[in-house]
């Protein structure tokens, strides 16, 4: 039987999006790990080099644009489920703010580096020469990957160390 009851409604859908959130969190910083795991393996040859670029360029395609993507609509619904979007708290804001910042570095600074190393590999094993910037991507994405998972921990202490609200 369903609730028509608007606290029963507004329980379910909090503990809807947050499985979500959770869900969400776990696939983007699973990701991020994989990532690195993966770009510990490349620099070997290159032929070796743009199979591993590909892959980390679908994870970050998927998993990680996925992760963030459900990380923030899970995160604003949470908000908006309670009631609490004109009273936010000083975490809450900076927490938003970080996200932000997450979301930017990876979208405008990672992706963008990351597939165009990959796309450069690919293309050279073809005969195309690589480009005098291929290892300042490299160097790019293990710069801004690590600012990257700072800010992530950084989100993940300020979530858990938070004051109740």
């Amino acid at each position: 039987m369903i609730s028509t009851d608007f606290k029963e409604v507004k329980k379910v859908s909090r503990t809807t999006l947050k499985l979500i959130h959770y869900l969400a969190l776990s696939a983007f910083v699973g990701s991020i790990f994989a990532h690195i795991l993966l770009g510990t393996f490349a620099n070997s040859d290159l032929a070796g080099d743009a199979f591993l670029l590909r892959i980390k360029t679908m994870i970050t395609n998927v998993l990680i644009f996925g992760g963030l993507g459900f990380l923030a609509a899970s995160g604003a619904g949470l908000i908006l489920v309670t009631g609490k979007l004109t009273a936010l708290k000083r975490w809450l804001k900076i927490k938003i703010v970080l996200v932000v910042l997450v979301i930017a570095n990876t979208k405008f600074i990672l992706a963008p580096a990351g597939a165009e190393r990959a796309r450069q590999a690919s293309d050279s094993l073809v005969g195309t020469p690589l480009l005098p910037n291929y290892s300042d991507l490299g160097f790019r994405e293990d710069v801004f990957g690590a600012v990257n998972l700072a800010l992530v921990l950084v989100i993940i202490v300020l979530s858990i160390r938070r004051r109740p609200t």
